[in-house]
């Protein structure tokens, strides 16, 4: 078991991660997995833009007037990517543990399947109705009842997946336990994005549309990188681990 101290170390931290940069960037695989994912990543993001560009009337053209090139509807085709990213990590996330039998990774496949069934069925939408009924936070907030309400169960979901992640890590060995606190890194990049980005945009006061529109495009692409990163870390741990046998 490794110990916190360990874990937490920037030294140690940073040194696996310049070791998993370093195997990615020599494995023919694991280059062509985040070829593929950065340019999924950037056309998403390109026929947002040309979505919203298209639908602010700044040009004219019919076929990016597919609501599903739009990031932030649950049903776009980019969340449709994200969950088929998610779901591979956490098939990966158990295999290394099936394989390892490191707790770190049955951690890790438990976090983002929490994160993936939140994203899937706005888990954090339901909770923060029945919280806006149960605290009454309609007579304290108004017409923000409802961002606040969300705001609260979202913190709850993404605490709940932390602490899964965490415990894990200290009950694994010292390297692997690392994995894991790059992993977090990234669901609180993923977290930063998909949570307080979402809240700033809910309760833009300047009611700006270009704000808004700003927001919504550094949320959602900030989504999909985060996730990206975690996929590539976890694939990379894979293959070195399957090559040692």
């Amino acid at each position: 078991m490794a110990r916190w101290s360990e874990l937490l170390s920037p030294r140690r931290v940073a040194a696996s991660a310049r070791r998993l940069a370093a195997l990615a960037w020599v494995d023919r695989r694991v280059k062509a997995l985040v070829i593929l994912l950065i340019l999924g990543d950037l056309l998403a993001m390109l026929l947002h833009i040309g979505h919203r560009l298209n639908t602010h009337g700044i040009f004219a053209f019919d076929a990016l007037l597919d609501p599903g090139f739009y990031m932030k509807y649950g049903s776009s085709y980019a969340a449709h990517y994200g969950f088929v990213m998610l779901g591979a990590i956490a098939l990966t996330s158990v295999w290394l543990f099936a394989t390892s039998h490191q707790a770190v990774y049955a951690g890790i496949g438990l976090a983002f399947l929490t994160v993936l069934t939140n994203a899937v069925f706005g888990l954090h939408v339901i909770m923060g109705d029945w919280v806006d009924e149960t605290l009454g936070l309609q007579a304290i907030y108004h017409e923000y009842a409802n961002y606040v309400g969300e705001a609260i169960s979202f913190a709850v979901i993404g605490c709940a997946a932390f602490a899964i992640l965490l415990w894990t890590c200290e009950r694994s060995t010292l390297d692997h336990g690392i994995v894991g606190i790059l992993v977090a890194l990234t669901l609180a990049a993923l977290s930063l994005f998909d949570g307080a980005l979402d809240l700033a945009n809910a309760l833009n006061l300047s009611k700006s549309d270009w704000l808004s529109e700003t927001l919504v495009f550094i949320e959602e692409s900030g989504e999909l990188l985060a996730i990206t990163a975690t996929l590539v870390i976890l694939t990379t741990v894979a293959i070195a681990q399957r090559a040692d046998g």
